[in-house]
């Protein structure tokens, strides 16, 4: 995926219908999840490359947001479903 399509995509992720935005109000979806799984790992930037600014901005606050996101993901969710998906990312 080239940075203008992850970019559009990445947005979606945390857009009022995407991923992330379930996520924050405690709805996990296994399929979604392997979806963004998929998606964000197709992230290829070289090491020489610049990182586009709005990229950075959508991608960098992940790991702390999934974290918080666990428990009020737990309190609606399978707690193994959500360990196994963090334990990917």
């Amino acid at each position: 995926m080239n940075a203008e399509r992850l970019v559009v995509w990445m947005e979606g992720q945390w857009g009022e219908d995407g991923f992330l935005e379930a996520l924050r109000r405690g709805v996990f979806d296994s399929a979604r999840a392997t979806e963004f799984l998929a998606g964000s790992g197709s992230i290829s930037i070289a090491d020489d490359a610049l990182v586009p600014r709005r990229l950075l901005s959508l991608v960098w606050y992940l790991p702390l947001y999934l974290s918080w996101q666990k428990e009020r993901v737990v309190e609606v969710s399978s707690i193994d479903l959500v360990e196994r998906f963090l334990r990917r990312t």
